[in-house]
């Protein structure tokens, strides 16, 4: 909300205006009969950019002092904006003090750290008696945003790995941020493990399976 501390100089009556060229109205508030409207403009952002990635809607401030614009999917950033005032018919040539002093000030979008995801591709691992190691892809469409990956593309993601099942086959597991595991196997084990997959990101959300 934007405080209005005052609509200036009068303008709409002309037994008012008959009065002087410039002076406060009284307190007949009959003798400012105008609406006072703003005027914001946003077209850079802080960063130098062009705002219009960050708008949908552009800001607008109704005649209370509201302020509503409406952010594009995942937008986040800073918006460099001018507010002022004018007088309604300021434009139809009969305001005599159209505009108000300007004020800049700044919009910030803060963006939001999603959990991460991915896509599942097994968790049960068959291991033949003797084989030794193995390099096995078990996760794909790794997102640290969850969504797409079109946003937090500088976030790291890392998996960690528990086995569920048969655990005293594996010597040894790990899993890149890829979606690939390599694991070891004793010597002599064979069959086969359940593995849960955790992924977390730098928010430190978890996704698990």
């Amino acid at each position: 909300m934007i405080e209005i501390k005052t609509l200036g100089a009068f303008e709409g009556c002309p037994a008012c205006a008959a009065l002087c060229e410039e002076c406060l109205c009284p307190n007949d508030t009959v003798c400012e009969d105008q609406t006072a409207v703003f005027d914001i403009v946003c077209n850079v952002s802080a960063e130098g950019n062009n705002v219009a990635r960050l708008f949908l809607s552009f800001p607008s401030i109704d005649t209370d002092g509201t302020m509503s614009f409406q952010l594009h999917q995942h937008a986040s950033g800073v918006a460099q904006c001018e507010i002022g005032m004018r007088d309604a018919l300021a434009l139809d040539g009969t305001s005599r003090s159209a505009l108000s002093g300007r004020h800049v000030f700044l919009i910030t979008i803060l963006p939001v750290n999603d959990a991460p995801d991915f896509e599942l591709i097994s968790n049960e691992i068959f291991m033949l008696e003797d084989q030794g190691s193995q390099e096995i892809a078990v996760a794909r469409a790794i997102f640290a945003d969850g969504v797409n990956g079109t946003t937090e593309v500088q976030q790291n993601v890392v998996f960690s790995v528990e086995a569920m099942l048969n655990a005293q086959l594996l010597s040894s597991y790990n899993m890149s941020s890829e979606g690939l595991l390599m694991l070891h196997t004793f010597p002599d084990a064979f069959g086969h493990a359940r593995l849960r997959l955790t992924l977390t990101g730098q928010s430190l959300w978890l996704f698990s399976i």
